[in-house]
């Protein structure tokens, strides 16, 4: 199949809306380009051919383009392959996500996928697909390749001619075969997994081709094939999953990166400040590293050495997210699944534990993790329509009741936390209507109850991104700007805006939590694509003293 060329474009293109870091462009009615307003630089992540159905994504600045793949499903049906075709497309943005609705249809079979896409981080671009199907088709008796619900395209010519240079599934690990091509993993004896997908890197045909990783919620037999072939311009490759039904829905993750891991075995994730003084910072094993699906987290007074523990690797199906602290010194874990279920570890201080498990919860998502001077814990849910959900969850039953907020018409949900006196915050920004780009602060009386602050349209780009409550009550709001790359931190007291600080721009970081140390100081983290933490302890005069850590 031939490769999809892309069209470079090379002008900053406009957002599709105030605040928003996403934008888009349709190239002759043939392809869908999507960018992210890195630092003020839109840079291309993404692109779909409409013509075919096919995807491909890259890691950010510096990667190539390579494996593709095919969103709509492939089948064998009368003796023929069906395997992309055309499709239509919509789109909108949800929060800070991208979501492409596309529509395809083959031989009676219709199929709509909704592609979301999550904004890049530590030069990883991952997109969720949740597809269902309506129709009928006869399927072929072919074990292994009847029907691929989610199938991968790449190019392998020869040792030095790739855009992937292995595959895996699992922890099996397959090679490709010699030049003259093969089965990769024969049909009849595919492997089943959750996790699966190609290996980039640089040959002398391309340089940093991305790694495509797949997670499915379902196990499914992984095969693949390669086709003998000399033009680097066409695929020769093909790795997917496979069915001998033609399934009513599906969902997977797709995930580009610059794997294996970039050489390294931790990831960053978010941190949290405890009472006792300690940052704890929470880490993940990278997939391709030494400790996959493993959880680490520190204990750190700032400028000394961590204490590092290690727990047991977690379920591949769940992705760690939120880190809190309660006062007793016991750290929370929140981890999110494709379904829309969580998974939240309690951890003592002598590093026993225990776990619950939420959901799923149809169109509903985790977004934030706090804790409340009690002991129980705030979590935070958002809807695909904009509503916010808030979890009471009581120590030690671990049983919840909910406040919910909205849908309000053009408000966005951005921000949240919860205050010492266990009041929890939404910052909201509006996203059309009479004044776009107000913003709101919502301080919680009561479950569904508020009392509000609004405050002014910031100028074009700016949005809001992080918020903490210190002890003195005060509200501290970090906002980040698409266009210039800097970043404010605003001082807010119960009544009004008593300072902002603005920062330069940082390419290559990103702010990841916020929190407010017992003296009223805020603590910032970045991390940046190499790995790296940082810390950031602000004074009352707006001058942070830095820590890093890593890349590990």
């Amino acid at each position: 199949m031939k490769k999809i060329f892309l069209t470079l474009v090379l002008a900053l293109l406009a957002c599709l809306s105030f605040g928003q870091t996403w934008s888009e462009q349709v190239v002759n009615n043939n392809s869908l380009q999507i960018y992210w307003n890195l630092n003020g630089q839109a840079v291309q992540y993404g692109v779909i051919d409409l013509t075919s159905g096919y995807m491909r994504m890259n890691y950010g600045p510096g990667s190539g383009w390579a494996t593709s793949v095919d969103v709509m499903p492939c089948f064998w049906s009368g003796g023929n392959l069906y395997q992309g075709y055309p499709v239509t497309a919509a789109y909108s943005v949800s929060g800070s996500n991208l979501v492409v609705r596309l529509l395809g249809t083959m031989q009676g079979l219709t199929t709509i996928a909704a592609v979301t896409f999550y904004p890049p981080y530590l030069n990883r671009f991952c997109a969720m697909v949740s597809a269902t199907t309506s129709g009928t088709v006869a399927l072929d008796n072919r074990p292994g390749e009847a029907f691929k619900p989610i199938f991968l395209s790449s190019m392998n010519d020869s040792a030095t001619s790739w855009d992937s240079k292995s595959t895996f599934a699992g922890t099996t690990v397959a090679n490709y075969p010699n030049t003259t091509g093969g089965w990769i993993i024969p049909g009849p004896s595919a492997v089943s997994a959750t996790s699966w997908g190609v290996v980039g890197g640089t040959s002398a045909w391309k340089t940093n081709a991305p790694t495509i990783s797949v997670t499915s919620t379902a196990a499914y037999p992984i095969a693949g094939y390669m086709s003998q072939d000399s033009n680097p311009n066409d695929d020769n490759v093909g790795f997917w999953a496979s069915s001998t039904t033609v399934p009513k829905s599906w969902i997977f993750t797709v995930t580009a990166s610059n794997g294996p891991s970039g050489g390294r075995n931790w990831n960053p994730v978010s941190s949290a400040m405890g009472n006792d003084g300690k940052e704890r910072v929470l880490w993940a094993g990278t997939p391709f590293g030494t400790n996959p699906n493993q959880l680490a987290f520190w204990r750190v007074t700032l400028g000394g050495t961590p204490a590092v523990n290690v727990l047991p690797a977690f379920s591949s199906a769940y992705t760690p997210s939120f880190i809190t602290v309660t006062p007793n010194g016991n750290e929370h874990i929140l981890f999110r699944s494709l379904t829309g279920a969580i998974m939240v570890y309690h951890v003592t201080p002598s590093d026993t534990y225990t776990v619950n498990t939420f959901g799923p919860y149809a169109n509903w998502t985790a977004t934030g993790l706090t804790a409340q001077p009690n002991g129980d814990l705030n979590i935070e849910w958002t809807n695909t329509n904009g509503a916010v959900s808030i979890w009471d969850l009581a120590s030690p039953s671990w049983t919840f009741t909910v406040g919910q907020y909205g849908p309000y018409p053009n408000l966005a949900p951005y921000a949240f936390t919860t205050g010492p006196t266990g009041s929890e915050r939404v910052f909201w920004q509006e996203t059309g209507g009479a004044t776009p780009g107000e913003m709101t602060l919502s301080r919680m009386t009561s479950p569904g109850a508020a009392n509000n602050s609004t405050f002014q349209p910031m100028a074009a780009g700016w949005q809001p991104s992080l918020i903490a409550t210190g002890p003195n009550n005060y509200d501290r709001v970090f906002f980040s700007n698409a266009v210039s790359g800097q970043f404010q931190l605003w001082n807010l007291s119960p009544i009004n805006v008593n300072k902002v600080t603005t920062f330069a721009a940082r390419p290559g970081w990103w702010p990841v939590a916020l929190s407010v140390a017992s003296n009223n100081d805020p603590e910032l983290t970045w991390v940046n694509s190499n790995g790296e933490f940082e810390n950031w302890n602000i004074n009352g005069a707006g001058s942070p003293t830095i820590t890093v850590y890593g890349p590990y």
